[in-house]
């Protein structure tokens, strides 16, 4: 009975990590910092608790939600690459049409804690984020150039907007500011991790920029993009 018991709780826990790992909590920690930084920076100093509590919660909410409805959509591409392949719904452990459901529940507790704590620009805001995300960045363009990160990495420049529409109810130059700087840091950023797993991609058949046209291109590309 006690090793029956034992089985169960490894299981639910199992269960529950995959469900964690679906939402990517290494990426989300990052956009949740841009986040807050927006926030700060469209109070003009602390924001009040329950706007960092909405930016936190939703933001979380709206990048777990994207990055799910990635992993469901990209299951077959994971499964070809050693970075992505012990994924869960890669491995088959959460289907990808549960994947897509919770995606979308989080995304729709995203709008609503944004929505009635701070209000619906803010909320919009994230949803829009979640789009460009999957629907720009997953679905259209990464199969399809090699400009895929420089385009849909726009989808990781919205959560400082997010914050800043929090705290003020608008989005002014200062924000759009804050979205630019994300916007630019995003290529070098990812290009790094493209050039060190580019034998993944080209086994997926995925055209990032050093698959395409070789290290020493994108290395001249991502000083390009540092120096801007």
């Amino acid at each position: 009975m006690a090793s029956n018991e034992t089985l169960e709780r490894s299981s639910a826990m199992g269960m529950m990590g995959d469900f964690i790992a679906l939402t990517k909590p290494r990426v989300m920690s990052l956009l949740l910092v841009s986040a807050v930084a927006g926030a700060f920076l469209g109070a003009g100093s602390t924001p009040t608790l329950e706007v960092l509590i909405a930016v936190l919660v939703g933001g979380a909410l709206a990048s777990g939600g994207a990055a799910s409805l990635n992993m469901a959509y990209e299951s077959e591409l994971d499964q070809r690459m050693g970075r992505t392949k012990n994924r869960p719904v890669a491995e088959g452990r959460i289907s990808a049409r549960t994947a897509v459901i919770y995606g979308v529940l989080l995304n729709v507790g995203s709008f609503l804690v944004l929505a009635l704590m701070t209000n619906v620009l803010a909320a919009l805001l994230a949803i829009a984020g979640t789009v460009l995300y999957f629907g720009l960045y997953t679905v259209i363009l990464k199969r399809t150039t090699t400009q895929n990160i420089v385009v849909g990495g726009a989808a990781g420049a919205v959560p400082p907007l997010v914050g800043y529409a929090a705290a003020t109810g608008a989005v002014d130059l200062s924000a759009w500011y804050l979205f630019v700087i994300v916007f630019f840091w995003t290529p070098p950023h990812f290009w790094a991790l493209a050039i060190m797993i580019k034998d993944d991609y080209a086994r997926a058949g995925i055209p990032m920029l050093p698959v395409v046209r070789g290290v020493e291109h994108t290395t001249v590309q991502i000083m390009l993009y540092s120096v801007i």
